[in-house]
């Protein structure tokens, strides 16, 4: 990592969920797989909550789906898959319940994002994002030494995470 990156380095864990890009414009929300697929319907919870809990007239955030217990822990990936469905949908919001975990900010009010810093890009969403029990910003720590990066690490494992993503906090560190 301190080969790649100068300076601060955001530490982000890294779920094991389903990658999410929720578009929201004038009172509208269309949530996107990875894969570009429309998946607003099978996650009703999450784009409720979400355009509730943006303060923009439009943008386009990026975050990841996750599923959890009635504590808030994370549950493995198979179990978010049983929200991948047509039919019988309500029954397994209830059944199976998820977080939505915001990581970055593509657009805001019309004006991209994509060749900002980390830091504004992750600046501008805090300000625009009032969390919830479903709505929540990744969790991150900002580290100067590659210590503090490992230690956040470590934490992460332990709390059901695939791993950790590093990021720079440089001001040339743009979205790619």
């Amino acid at each position: 990592i301190r080969e790649k990156m100068i300076g601060e380095i955001a530490a982000e864990e890294k779920y094991d969920g389903e990658r999410v890009q929720a578009h929201i414009k004038k009172g509208k929300i269309t949530l996107f797989s990875r894969r570009l697929e429309n998946t607003t319907r099978q996650f009703p919870d999450v784009a409720k909550d979400l355009l509730n809990r943006i303060k923009s007239k439009s943008c386009v955030v990026e975050g990841e789906i996750v599923p959890v217990d009635s504590k808030g822990n994370l549950l493995q990936f198979q179990v978010l898959m049983q929200r991948r469905r047509k039919y019988d949908v309500e029954v397994y919001v209830k059944k199976v319940p998820v977080e939505l975990r915001l990581f970055d900010l593509l657009e805001l009010n019309g004006k991209s994002y994509l060749y900002k810093s980390y830091p504004e890009r992750h600046n501008a969403l805090e300000k625009i994002t009032r969390e919830s029990r479903i709505t929540k910003l990744a969790k991150r720590k900002v580290c100067k030494d590659v210590d503090c990066v490992e230690d956040f690490f470590q934490q992460a494992l332990e709390r059901g995470c695939e791993g950790i993503i590093a990021k720079s906090c440089a001001k040339n560190a743009v979205y790619q």
